[in-house]
């Protein structure tokens, strides 16, 4: 499905102390340059590109930004005047709207453009475009050469240009083509429910649904409670006393709110009585944590697990937990009235049903407003905002998973791992069935639907971080070890990579390493804070990228403000620039990236699995210092 019939344009501005530059680029290689060095300099060129509304721009945080840099220009506003309004959104933390009141008509014009702006789109906490790069293994991620108050001469002006329209903006299409899925999403949402969508995070196009199909026109001021309650649905009867009077205790507890913020505030376990230590709980065969984020195992540490003939190894996941416990609850939102109901369960039954005939593009428009509508129940701003009903859902939801807990307990399976909406065990062939029973009756008398994948091997360094080899040999993994993607920084992906190929099919781990693709070897590092970072004497700016090197005399990475060295860059080689279709570099430390490889198996416990070579390869156990008197401390 085309994003639109229109033209993309990526747009970027800079601005500095003298002057102030607008770059934009098509997808097909059509380019604009305007400077600003004087009051109206290119404003009529500048005009033309925004009524002409030939284009979409696509921007990276345009909205906060780049919008009213722009109708500062359209406004024919001189240099010096633009950089006092860019001072005062970044440094001044002044809202865009307010910052351009003095020329709020042009304001207005320039928000009229069509326009997609990707920080709104990535699901991952917001990070810089230069991180993104990083993530996304893009060859470059240079600094600006020139910092955002220097005077830039006129022989400068050809470097501004290349980094800003070879450089941000070719990072900015980047991340456009890494997002197109999500933004081909959001086109298909703002077609079906007549609102553009297309700047919207998942939560706020949750909101922007039930808003629209409810016939809201506004956000709807919500006063915080002092506290909330928790009543407990009649189904949820603990077996293990100390559950039930965890629960009990839940049930008579005034949860406190915080009136900042909107969020309520979990009780300590001495609010509840003593026996409830830090809201830990323990089953049969497992220890667990509750708290607003949901149930944790706490016991499934540094261990691996694997199937054979007789014994099975289950997950088992609970289908749209969240929006079935809504549901099931009869909740709706205090503003929203009972009709909000009605429509999510219509929504509900429809993604049911695209599910059943695998049509993935209804499939996710519908899960976003299904999902994306729990967040907003913790958002005071919103009319959706009702944290009773936020703490009704994740409470009931941990304590239902213990209840299912429970009853697979009593027909002799051992929970391996519980995490917020499923879990993970074990038991002997012979109780297949009764495994399948527990789980039939209790979507029949509860009304949860669950999903279950067999497993090989399961190696677990935590709750939140492991391997699991499916039968068919691939993998899935979690955390620490889940696939390169926008969410997390590079870490040396390779070594993660090269274990999951040993536990799914008896790769040996150097194997693998030595068969990578640089783009798995890359480390990268948010260095902002500090004045950004520098590499030997060179300027970096406010990303780090890096690999691990045999070079004997290799540069020092290092905070450009204080000189302290930035964490995990010993025996590195810097990589702002590369080729990602270059051979593997000569100073490439394979051993390095397998050692890692090595260590990761010893945290998810497989390391008795390793072969004698292999485990000569393992971190040695630190030795304890003595004291001065020549006895351990």
């Amino acid at each position: 499905m085309a994003v639109t019939k229109r033209e993309i344009l990526f747009v970027d501005t800079e601005t500095y102390s003298n002057k102030a530059f607008f770059g934009g680029r098509t997808e097909s290689g059509k380019e604009f340059r305007y400077w600003v060095r004087y009051a109206g300099e290119n404003q009529g060129e500048i005009k033309d590109l925004i009524d002409s509304k030939g284009y979409i721009f696509v921007t990276f945080n345009g909205i906060y930004f780049d919008l009213p840099i722009i109708a500062a220009m359209y406004a024919g506003k001189d240099p010096e005047y633009i950089k006092r309004v860019a001072n005062l959104i970044i440094e001044g933390d002044v809202k865009p709207w307010v910052a351009a009141k003095p020329f709020e008509l042009a304001y207005k014009k320039v928000q009229t453009v069509q326009h997609i702006d990707l920080i709104r789109v990535v699901t991952a906490p917001a990070v810089n475009l230069k991180m993104y790069g990083a993530r996304m293994a893009a060859p470059s991620i240079m600094e600006n050469p020139f910092h955002h108050e220097a005077f830039i001469k006129d022989e400068d002006e050809p470097l501004v240009e290349k980094y800003c329209v070879e450089g941000d903006l070719d990072l900015t299409e980047r991340l456009f083509k890494d997002l197109i899925k999500p933004i081909e999403l959001r086109v298909q949402m703002s077609r079906e429910y007549n609102v553009d969508m297309r700047c919207k995070t998942d939560a706020q196009m949750a909101e922007t649904i039930f808003v629209k199909t409810l016939g809201y026109t506004k956000n709807r001021a919500t006063k915080v409670p002092d506290y909330i309650t928790y009543t407990p649905p009649p189904y949820l009867k603990l077996k293990t006393p100390e559950i039930q009077g965890l629960l009990d205790a839940l049930a008579r507890y005034k949860f406190p709110m915080n009136p900042d913020t909107g969020h309520v505030i979990l009780p300590s376990s001495m609010a509840l009585g003593p026996e409830y230590i830090d809201l830990g709980i323990k089953t049969k065969t497992a220890t667990y944590k509750v708290g607003i984020g949901g149930l944790h195992s706490t016991h499934d540490k540094k261990v691996c697990h694997m199937a054979t003939r007789e014994w099975i190894i289950e997950d088992i996941d609970a289908t749209s937990y969240y929006p079935s416990i809504m549901l099931l609850g009869n909740l709706v939102p205090k503003n929203l009235g009972a009709q909000f109901l009605e429509e999510y369960r219509i929504i509900y039954n429809r993604r049911l049903e695209a599910k059943k005939i695998k049509d993935q593009s209804t499939m996710d428009v519908l899960r976003i407003a299904l999902n994306g509508t729990f967040g907003k129940t913790a958002d005071m701003f919103s009319p959706i905002y009702s944290p009773d009903l936020m703490l009704y859902i994740v409470l009931t939801g941990q304590f239902t998973l213990l209840q299912v807990i429970e009853l697979l307990e009593e027909v002799d399976a051992t929970v391996l791992s519980a995490n917020t909406d499923g879990l993970m065990i074990r038991y002997h062939v012979s109780r297949k069935e009764d495994v399948r029973r527990v789980l039939d009756e209790y979507t029949k008398n509860v009304g949860y639907v669950f999903e279950s994948t067999m497993y090989r091997c399961v190696a677990m360094k935590d709750v939140n971080n492991y391997f699991a080899v499916k039968m068919d040999r691939t993998l899935k993994t979690k955390g620490l070890y889940a696939k390169q993607d926008l969410r997390k920084n590079p870490s040396g992906m390779i070594s993660s990579i090269a274990v999951g190929e040993w536990l799914a099919k008896g790769t040996p781990v150097e194997e693998t390493i030595r068969k990578g693709k640089m783009k798995d070897f890359i480390f990268a590092r948010n260095v902002n804070k500090k004045g950004g970072g520098m590499y030997g004497d060179q300027f970096i700016g406010r990303v780090a990228r890096w690999y691990k090197s045999t070079n004997p005399t290799p540069l020092n990475f290092t905070y450009r403000l204080g000189g302290a060295k930035i964490a995990r860059t010993d025996n590195s080689t810097g990589l702002q620039v590369f080729d990602p279709a270059a051979s593997l570099p000569d100073d490439l430390d394979i051993e390095a990236y397998t050692k890692e490889a090595i260590r990761i198996i010893q945290d998810v416990g497989a390391a008795k699995y390793l072969t004698p070579e292999e485990a000569l390869l393992l971190p040695q156990p630190k030795r304890r210092k003595k004291k001065a008197n020549g006895t351990d401390p």
